[in-house]
């Protein structure tokens, strides 16, 4: 019993926060990169089986709001 709710206080803030965190550093490290706006709507993360997925990304023209990539 103190096991499980060990990892579910462990786990919760995994799976709630790290998605928000990493679209935040992904969409500002990667704009600043490339020099273009940056948007990614959705991030998955799991960390119990490793599973990381990115859905929305997209990639605006450099001097435009039109979507170069997505």
């Amino acid at each position: 019993m103190i096991l499980a709710l060990s990892l579910a206080v462990i786990a919760a803030p995994v799976f709630l926060l790290l998605p928000a965190v990493i679209r935040h550093v992904l969409e500002s490290t990667i704009s600043e990169a490339v020099h273009r706006r940056v948007a990614v709507r959705k991030v998955y993360f799991n960390p119990f089986a490793l599973d990381f997925a990115l859905r929305g990304v997209t990639v605006s023209q450099r001097d435009s709001s039109d979507t170069m990539l997505s």
